[in-house]
């Protein structure tokens, strides 16, 4: 296991010879049991990898029966010790095991030992802002054409109701003749109007 310093996401300064993370920013210090410091170890090496529960309790409980119980303590030390509160660090994969996703860097040669970003969780939020976008480009484009067709006055094709009537003859695509006169027309088309053509 990594006995090398090393800093977690270029934030957390890791020294497993005493045990101790500390936050590069506030250059706070916590000192950690050594299970933990092996625990943090073992995922920094593996980072970006499910590490089971079963091996990870093999490796550090050396298979002991409350090894279980242990590691689940263990993880919530460490996510409290990284500042995990969404549970993005260290990732709990359910009836599998752990996965740690953080830029691992060698604190001596301040260079990149493994880099797995977790692209999962970009997915979802790329999606929303991409409706978001669409809604605030199209949406306001549909309202201003439905208002303008409110405000539009609505042609009416029979002006007048009084005066002379005419008398239409219409053949049918079934070749029926109908006659009509522009009175009744016209009635028939206000009445529709007014009941919403139903």
């Amino acid at each position: 296991m990594k006995q090398q310093e090393f800093t977690i996401n270029g934030r957390f300064l890791v020294t497993p010879s005493i045990n101790a993370i500390t936050n590069l920013q506030t250059q706070t210090e916590i000192r950690l049991e050594a299970r933990l410091m092996q625990l943090l170890c073992l995922l920094a090496e593996q980072s970006g990898e499910v590490v089971t529960r079963e091996y990870i309790i093999k490796e550090i409980w050396n298979d002991y029966g409350g090894g279980d119980e242990g590691l689940s303590q263990a993880i919530f030390h460490l996510r409290k010790a990284l500042e995990d509160t969404n549970k993005e660090i260290i990732e709990t994969i359910p009836k599998k095991g752990y996965v740690l996703h953080a830029i691992i860097t060698d604190a001596k040669s301040n260079t990149a030992v493994v880099f797995k970003p977790k692209s999962k969780k970009l997915i979802p939020i790329l999606l929303a802002i991409a409706v978001c976008i669409v809604m605030v480009v199209i949406l306001p484009n549909v309202i201003k054409k439905n208002k303008q067709l409110q405000k539009e006055p609505m042609e009416m094709p029979y002006p007048e109701l009084n005066g002379e009537a005419h008398t239409i003859t219409t053949i049918d695509t079934d070749g029926t003749k109908q006659t009509d006169t522009d009175r009744r027309r016209q009635t028939r088309f206000l009445h529709q109007w007014q009941t919403g053509w139903n």
